[in-house]
């Protein structure tokens, strides 16, 4: 986990993630899932791509950057086969 650093920033951005990390938790529902379906099914609502690239969240491990904003999740495993799921 990557802590410190620009909190303010982190702030500004957990509040424009925010609903893409309730989101996120809406299909946790059945327990955990892959970190690639996690993107694919993100990347798929609306605003979520430009939200991410808005806070510089891009390229490899952007996915993670992101859950790792939010302490109520985890991955767990490594890629590509790591999954996600409520901490």
């Amino acid at each position: 986990a990557l802590h410190g650093g620009r909190p303010i920033r982190d702030e500004g951005a957990k509040a424009m993630l925010r609903p893409f990390a309730t989101a996120l938790r809406g299909m946790l529902g059945g327990g955990p899932i892959s970190l690639q379906k996690a993107g694919i099914d993100l990347r798929a609502i609306p605003g979520f791509s430009e939200a991410m690239t808005e806070q510089r969240l891009a390229g490899i491990g952007a996915l993670q950057r992101f859950i790792a904003l939010f302490p109520e999740f985890k991955v767990e495993g490594r890629a590509p086969r790591a999954t996600v799921d409520l901490a």
